[in-house]
């Protein structure tokens, strides 16, 4: 569907993932790959930079859910 949007002629780039034909059932697997491989490739830019993204995110879920146990 974004690729008939009139927003797609604004985009400096289009990145597009199949998520089945009209009428199927529509996977966001795919589309979510995609979003996982861009993010590691820009985490392997600056590996520090991201780790300590990451730990700044556990703190805050540490802050906000105290009652979610979540692990380094």
């Amino acid at each position: 569907d974004a690729m008939v949007s009139e927003l797609v002629d604004l985009a400096d780039a289009v990145l597009y993932t199949c998520r089945g034909e009209s009428g199927e059932f529509h996977s966001m697997v795919a589309p979510v790959a995609l979003v996982d491989s861009l993010t590691v490739a820009m985490a392997k830019q600056d590996e520090e930079r991201a780790l300590a993204s990451l730990h700044r995110l556990y703190d805050l879920r540490q802050r906000l859910a105290p009652s979610m146990q979540y692990k380094r």
